[in-house]
């Protein structure tokens, strides 16, 4: 998945700030950890997926919740096979 920017310095400013705003966020963590994918930055990518899969649960979002944990770990999957490989 692919979220766009327009520049990849302005992806990072934008992360930044909504990790510091919601450092332990499911969505902030996972997206986040998408891009540093994206990036080849599989070690971030790494940590930012580990605190979306211990990201607290949300009143009102359990299927939102569910699916978005799928999601990170099949991107985790992906990481830790990269991670392998270097």
């Amino acid at each position: 998945m692919a979220i766009g920017f327009g520049s990849d310095k302005k992806a990072q400013n934008f992360f930044k700030k909504s990790l510091e705003i919601n450092p332990d966020g499911l969505d902030v963590n996972y997206f986040y950890a998408d891009f540093l994918y994206d990036e080849k930055k599989y070690q971030a990518a790494f940590e930012h997926l580990q605190k979306a899969k211990s990201a607290p649960k949300r009143d009102g979002r359990e299927k939102a919740d569910k699916y978005r944990q799928l999601e990170v770990d099949e991107l985790l999957a992906k990481v830790e096979k990269k991670l392998k490989k270097h």
